[in-house]
């Protein structure tokens, strides 16, 4: 404390001097005391025309008695000029919060910048009374055209606040330290980016479909949209869309997306600048992120095959804000991939289907199979028109039936629509309807079986077949019907009624009887100039040996004849059988394949086919005893794994693709892993 002499003590005696110092004592003891600290007040940005924004908060505590404010002097510091602030006000409060805080004193406009003094007078009744605490908050209003990057604050160490009382003025106790960080004018800024969005087929008729995904961050302060513009590309045209629509959400997902702004239905085509408005009370507050997606409406009646875009780096999304403008870092590219319009789509195949001879009084027996793929929508079939050709006549079929399924197996298909009784012979057209909910969603596939019942006095020779290029099965919907790629061809075999062959196989069964033995039995009728049976067998269904030879027991064909064949199978897991019907002029025709398995639940794999092989894909069958799985895995010749390929088998023959598309030219070891057993086959991709 700086020491104060009275200019007449000097002329006191000792007595005098005793009483005055006692006298001082007592004037000393009345006075009030103050304490005065600083606030701790974080560094922060202060956005350009923010209104009294506090940078300094003084603390005063009256520790004796009262006191009455009637000025407050603050001695500024940072690098703000005088167009940066506006005005300085001065607010008081019991309690270190600013939000309920009082104006008092004067507004002082006078601005000339940093280390100026501010005075604030004016105060009227602030007092303060005996041992109770002000908070003084000296706040800056901060003008629109501040200069980005500038700062203002008061150190309070260096350049303490001073306040000036009411008579008697109190001694002071100042702890005020450099305690209030440095405030930083900040433009608004904001940074844009595009969303990474797949390109993609789009179906005609749909609503709302993204095309464009702009991600915004505010950095510095909170921002309020009130209008966006985005500038299409593409090759479509007004009549392509119905109209646009812009939605908003926090994170970047379209499906918890609110609508905002108004929908523009004004379409003039690719090129276009959509401009979305009506936002409200859209606000982005400081550092948080929202993501705008702009979504089309497409036509029912579009054109396929145009496309629409946003090519955010040729043509970046503008956006514009109420009050200040923000300063925009852009980040947008090309990253928004076209979207492509499509008709509902659907694609149709034939599969391969043997020729065959089909027995009399057969029931269900297929003569066609359409394979059926849903490309870009869900159809709903509700009706198959199928032409059929051949020699049968109306004698020859009693009915028809439909079967579907989602794999090529008949034995598994369900039966759907309506019988076909009405039977008038060769190059008739069926019609299969009533379907009800079959539904084919986009990306799956449906195989349609269609198939006849043969009476059983249908005439010996007469042909029933499909040809899906000349006479192609015809699909119709419930709903939209689709754009169809037709790849049907004349891949069904004819379907042969009776047999050629002067005998007719009855039954054909066999079993293991012993540890090494399979017993084979038949039953023929109708031997007429007939030769006899090679008994073939095999390992894998593909690959016959014969293992023996049984000749025909009588030219009598008016009676059943039974044969019986026994095979040393010397340890085999699984064979196949079939019987070799030869006639004495030579020709023959095999029977069925039957299959007599072990106990244990084995595959067989065939070999590789093609092998070389100069295309990207090549084959293997493998039959398995019951259904089941396996995996197929690429090595190279180092032991490398290239590829791994999992197959859902059936119980029989499989016939298994193997894509190996990735792999160079070269040779390779496929290993088939299944329950139980591992194989390994060499490929060699030329």
């Amino acid at each position: 404390m700086k020491k104060c002499v009275l200019p007449f003590v000097h002329k006191l005696g000792p007595l005098s001097l005793l009483l005055f110092v006692i006298f001082a004592g007592q004037l000393r003891g009345l006075a009030a005391d103050v304490t005065y600290s600083t606030e701790t007040l974080a560094a922060a940005n202060v956005l350009q025309g923010t209104s009294n924004h506090p940078f300094y908060i003084l603390k005063v505590i009256a520790t004796s008695t009262a006191v009455v404010l009637n000025r407050v002097d603050v001695t500024t510091s940072g690098t703000y000029a005088s167009g940066d602030v506006n005005n300085y006000r001065l607010y008081v409060n019991t309690v270190n919060n600013f939000s309920t805080a009082t104006h008092t004193g004067n507004n002082v406009s006078a601005v000339a910048g940093n280390g100026e003094t501010i005075q604030f007078t004016g105060f009227g009744t602030v007092t303060i009374p005996a041992g109770e605490t002000r908070y003084l908050f000296i706040t800056a209003t901060i003008k629109a055209t501040g200069i980005d990057g500038h700062t203002i604050k008061v150190n309070g160490a260096a350049n303490p606040a001073t306040v000036f009382y009411t008579a008697p003025a109190p001694i002071v106790t100042n702890n005020q330290t450099d305690a209030a960080g440095a405030q930083t004018i900040k433009a608004p800024a904001v940074t844009y980016s595009t969303e990474a969005l797949a390109a993609a087929n789009v179906l005609q008729g749909t609503s709302n479909h993204p095309f464009y995904v702009l991600k915004l961050v505010s950095t510095s302060t909170a921002i309020q949209l009130n209008r966006v513009d985005v500038t299409t590309s593409g090759t479509y045209t007004s009549g392509d869309v119905n109209n646009y629509r812009l939605y908003i959400n926090t994170v970047s997902d379209f499906s918890t997306a609110t609508h905002t702004g108004n929908n523009i239905s004004a379409v003039a085509g690719n090129g276009e600048t959509i401009q979305f408005t009506g936002f409200g009370t859209v606000t982005i507050p400081a550092g948080e992120t929202r993501y705008l997606f702009i979504t089309a409406t497409i036509k029912a009646a579009s054109t396929d095959g145009h496309t629409i875009k946003v090519n955010g780096a040729a043509n970046p999304v503008s956006v514009f804000y109420t009050g200040t403008t923000p300063a925009v870092t852009n980040n947008q590219t090309d990253a928004s991939g076209a979207q492509t319009i499509k008709a509902p789509s659907v694609t149709f195949g034939t599969e391969t289907l043997a020729s065959a001879d089909v027995p009399l009084g057969t029931s269900n027996h297929p003569f066609y199979i359409l394979k059926l793929e849903a490309i870009f929508t869900t159809v709903q079939p509700n009706r198959v028109d199928v032409t059929t050709s051949g020699t049968y006549t109306s004698g020859d079929v009693n009915n028809y039936r439909l079967y579907i399924n989602t794999v090529n197996d008949f034995s598994t298909a369900t039966h759907i629509g309506n019988n076909v009784t009405a039977v008038t012979g060769n190059g008739e057209t069926i019609q299969f309807s009533g379907f009800g909910n079959v539904t084919i969603l986009p990306g799956e596939t449906r195989y349609f079986f269609v198939t006849a019942t043969i009476k059983a006095n249908a005439t010996d020779g007469n042909t029933i077949k499909v040809d899906g290029s000349a006479n192609p099965v015809n699909l119709f919907y419930a709903g939209t019907t689709p754009t169809v790629t037709n790849n049907q061809t004349d891949a069904a075999g004819t379907q042969t009624i009776g047999t050629g062959l002067p005998v007719t196989l009855v039954s054909f069964t066999g079993k293991k009887t012993g540890e090494n033995k399979v017993t084979l039995d038949w039953v023929t009728s109708d031997e007429k100039a007939f030769e006899g049976f090679a008994v073939q067998r095999s390992q894998d269904a593909k690959a016959f040996e014969n293992i023996g030879t049984v000749y025909s027991k009588s030219a009598d064909h008016t009676v059943l004849r039974t044969y019986q064949f026994i095979d040393d199978i010397l340890g085999y897991d699984n064979s196949y059988y079939r019987l070799k019907m030869i006639d004495e002029d030579g020709s023959f025709e095999y029977s069925k394949i039957i299959h007599i398995g072990s106990s244990v639940s084995r595959s067989i794999v065939g070999q590789l086919y093609p092998n070389p092989s100069v295309s990207t894909e090549t084959y293997i069958d493998i039959v398995i005893s019951d259904a089941g799985s396996c995996t197929t895995k690429s090595y190279d010749l180092s032991g490398r794994i290239l590829n791994t390929e999992y197959h859902q088998l059936f119980k029989g023959l499989n016939k298994i693709k193997i894509n190996f598309e990735k792999l160079d030219k070269g040779t390779f070891l496929i290993l088939f892993e299944g329950k139980n057993q591992i194989e390994a086959r060499t490929l060699i991709r030329q």
